[in-house]
């Protein structure tokens, strides 16, 4: 019984590191060589700053050059006339 035991054992312990090795050697190419899933988060991340990075771009631009009709004309174009005579006036 105990040889039968002692080999049971041994023989338990070498299974049991065998499926250990195996099973690290299958971890360790999940952890290093399954990069599409970081790779597919990290494009996630890179097209969401393009978005917002393109979408204050253009809004920066539309605001620059709508601005000038948010303005009367008129007021303008007396404080442009009162610059300029100054201007003139003080020379």
């Amino acid at each position: 019984m105990s040889k039968k035991n002692l080999f049971n054992k041994k023989f338990n312990k070498s299974v049991l590191s065998i499926t250990k090795r195996i099973e690290s050697f299958f971890n360790f190419f999940k952890e290093n060589f399954s990069y599409k899933k970081k790779f597919s988060r990290n494009l996630y991340a890179i097209d969401k700053r393009i978005f917002f990075t393109i979408a204050i771009i253009v809004i920066a631009i539309t605001g620059y050059f709508l601005s000038p009709s948010f303005f009367d004309k008129n007021k303008i174009k007396v404080e442009l006339e009162n610059q300029i005579m100054q201007k003139y006036l003080f020379q």
